[in-house]
């Protein structure tokens, strides 16, 4: 688990409001980068058939992976998942557990948080210090007792990435259900899109035959008028290399298909930043 900031809980929007789970934010950390494919062991990913927080539930709770404790005077409390987790290295107690996972740590003094978070693809944990927080806790550890818990990543901004949620089903809002579903929904006709697109094209098989290389290739709808194309998408280019050029030598930014068809027809300058021409 690596360090995260600006967690914030989750908070339903009637008078007086209810904790019905938490984000615990993130960092610009790889293991914020990576998904979240070990977790989804537990907590599924959508299908076309299941949508929403759903969709995203957990399906089994195995106690050998979770691991809570409150402090003696119950002000402070960690819970944490972790599968794969190692029985003879297991924390017995609270002051164990508070000292198990070196990114897991109260919030630093001056941080806007009210409790220390962390988390990576494998894992994610928690550590409350003030006993409000502690009754949030012990709740989120009541409902994935009772394996009704659901997971996700929020979307990710420009140059931040997306925060991993943990959240009560039971308590989960109806219109903050909705607005998962019709998410949920549009995800998956864009990656319809993408699929036909790429079918018609074969724009990033044919790119990689040639030999360039790139950290980010992603598909976008939302820059289409800015730039003139045929196609129901562009795409935004993160190059790695290209023959002996690296990074510095190549155009990163929004590329066309028909800009990336160019340099397939052998205008390599086109993908060139211009101090390279």
């Amino acid at each position: 688990m690596r360090t995260s900031y600006e967690g914030f809980w989750l908070e339903t929007e009637d008078d007086p409001k209810q904790v019905f789970g938490v984000c615990l934010g993130s960092d610009y950390v790889a293991e914020h980068e990576w998904g979240i494919k070990r977790i989804r062991d537990v907590f599924p990913d959508t299908s076309p058939e299941q949508k929403g927080p759903e969709a995203r539930k957990q399906i089994a709770y195995d106690p050998d992976q979770w691991v809570f404790f409150t402090s003696r005077d119950k002000k402070k409390a960690i819970l944490v998942f972790e599968p794969g987790y190692h029985s003879s290295s297991r924390p017995k107690t609270f002051k164990e557990a508070s000292k198990q996972w070196i990114d897991l740590h109260e919030p630093y003094e001056g941080s806007k948080n009210t409790f220390g978070a962390a988390w990576a693809g494998d894992s994610f944990g928690i550590f409350a210090v003030t006993p409000e927080d502690v009754k949030h806790l012990q709740a989120l550890y009541q409902a994935a007792q009772d394996c009704q818990l659901c997971v996700w990543i929020t979307a990710s901004q420009p140059f931040k990435n997306g925060g991993l949620c943990v959240a009560d089903l039971r308590r989960f809002p109806v219109q903050a259900r909705d607005l998962m579903v019709q998410a949920d929904t549009e995800r998956q006709e864009f990656n319809a899109l993408v699929a036909k697109v790429e079918q018609e094209t074969d724009i990033t098989a044919r790119l990689k035959a040639a030999g360039f290389s790139w950290y980010a290739l992603s598909p976008s709808t939302k820059m289409l008028s800015h730039l003139q194309t045929s196609y129901p998408l562009i795409y935004f280019l993160n190059p790695a290399r290209y023959k002996g050029l690296t990074q510095k030598d190549l155009y990163c930014g929004w590329v066309t298909i028909e800009r990336l068809e160019q340099f397939l027809a052998g205008d390599e300058t086109v993908l060139l930043r211009e101090e390279t021409k």
